[in-house]
């Protein structure tokens, strides 16, 4: 694993949906730097968008997070897609002179981390 990255994940917001009985979330792939400094995917975006949202079969944070887990290649009980997200992040990392592939970004820690409005929402509050 690379000494100068310490963690990888993906910071996630509520998104506009096209009805009420949608959730829609998205944000963007991050890593941080051993230095503290936290770099943001330049190339796109991560998310998911979740239909039947209301009622007893609510979305909540477990599944939100397995999603994106998923998009990583980090969800032990899926198959990786044939193209990760982690693309997303290649140019900021070109820009820093690391050159990961998708295997070592895979191995980094992971976090999913959700804005205070999606929190909100997925709790039903």
């Amino acid at each position: 694993m690379n000494d100068r990255l310490t963690r990888a994940g993906a910071r996630l917001d509520l998104e506009p949906s096209a009805d009420d009985a949608t959730l829609s979330v998205g944000g963007h792939l991050f890593v941080e730097l051993a230095d503290g400094r936290r770099l943001r995917a330049t190339d796109g975006s991560v998310g998911a968008r979740f239909g039947g949202f209301y009622g007893e079969h609510r979305v909540g944070r477990a599944r939100v997070e397995k999603v994106i887990l998923g998009l990583v290649g980090k969800d032990p009980e899926r198959p990786r897609p044939p193209e990760l997200a982690w693309r997303q992040l290649r140019r900021v990392l070109a820009h820093e002179g690391l050159v990961l592939d998708d295997r070592e970004l895979i191995q980094l820690p992971f976090d999913v981390e959700f804005s205070d409005r999606l929190v909100q929402e997925l709790s039903g509050d």
